[in-house]
């Protein structure tokens, strides 16, 4: 599931940085650290707030300023019990791997329908009914999460798709074309402390309005380019929504 979440995060920087600009390469390093990383629990997609930079402490033998940076962002956290999609990564013969995202997740033989049996017959290992049902690699299932084991900077996880609606899904593909104009279009406001999204800019007098609004540092544009790019980077859309041609 995704939510908006209060994090903290602490910056070094190095002395040749100090200065008047040193705020805007906190920010700068903040962003390269911390969008698209995988916590072990959750996976931050993108930071939408700084709310503060903390007043930097020397670092005693390097002299490098610490800094304490609390923001929020927009977190990914899959559950217990919750139903996902994925795409499937390899297939052995006791059962198959999935990429949701950055989880990881392992779907074992006892938790597959018994009318899917495990053939090495065409181009890749796979698991099929003989009839419309063939679950390989790139293919695109939906499952449910039974069990979560986290790292530092990795997620695992098992899963089932022996459950109604599980399984196999057909998803209609989208070329990368296709989902660029989508997100291009896709522009996100963050204004008096609220996130909200909108598709297109406004219009005045019937032309298009200025698209440049600044928030927290960065204009509207930048902003919505920095989710999209972090989806591509943590492979959230690419691995539920592209197929398995367009990647």
């Amino acid at each position: 599931m995704f939510f908006v979440k209060v994090l903290e995060h602490r910056i070094h920087l190095h002395p040749s940085f100090f200065g008047a600009q040193a705020s805007a390469y906190i920010l700068d390093q903040l962003y390269r650290d911390r969008e698209g990383s995988n916590t072990g629990t959750m996976m931050i997609v993108a930071i939408i707030d700084v709310d503060d930079i903390s007043e930097p402490k020397i670092v005693p033998g390097s002299g490098y300023a610490e800094y304490d940076v609390s923001f929020r962002a927009i977190v990914w956290r899959p559950f217990r019990g919750e139903v996902v999609d994925g795409m499937v990564s390899s297939v052995v013969n006791n059962g198959f791997f999935v990429d949701v995202g950055g989880l990881s997740v392992f779907v074992s033989k006892a938790m597959i329908p018994q009318q899917l049996k495990y053939t090495v017959e065409g181009a890749t290992p796979s698991f099929t009914d003989g009839v419309d049902q063939t679950v390989e690699r790139g293919s695109q299932v939906r499952l449910r999460i039974k069990g979560i084991r986290g790292e530092m900077g990795q997620m695992f996880a098992i899963g089932s798709i022996r459950e109604d609606y599980l399984g196999y899904a057909n998803v209609i593909p989208i070329t990368r074309a296709a989902f660029g104009m989508l997100m291009a279009s896709l522009t996100v406001l963050y204004c008096n402390n609220r996130l909200a999204a909108i598709t297109g800019y406004p219009q005045t007098d019937g032309k298009l309005a200025n698209p440049i609004c600044i928030s927290g540092g960065r204009d509207k544009a930048q902003l919505s380019w920095s989710i999209s790019a972090a989806f591509w980077k943590t492979d959230l859309v690419m691995r539920t929504i592209l197929s398995e041609s367009m990647m």
